[in-house]
């Protein structure tokens, strides 16, 4: 099952923060691990990598590193 950031519907109700409400489509570009995590991105051609903390370490499109991210356990 794939879902596009673009097939996510926003309304409103009364004077609260914009709620989103999703529908699903099949072949929209994305592909996602069991954890909910985006491996894949058609559109942006983007390969998403994570740790174990299913935290993004690399972001990558085709054999070039575009985003490399490491994390302090310090929170800082």
């Amino acid at each position: 099952m794939r879902l596009s950031i673009d097939d996510i519907d926003l309304y409103c109700l009364g004077q609260r923060n914009t709620i989103p409400r999703d529908t699903i489509y099949s072949g929209v570009g994305y592909v996602y691990d069991s954890a909910g995590n985006v491996l894949y991105d058609s559109h942006a051609g983007l390969n998403l990598r994570y740790n174990q903390l299913n935290l993004i370490e690399k972001v990558m499109r085709g054999d070039t590193i575009v985003v490399k991210n490491s994390y302090l356990s310090d929170k800082y």
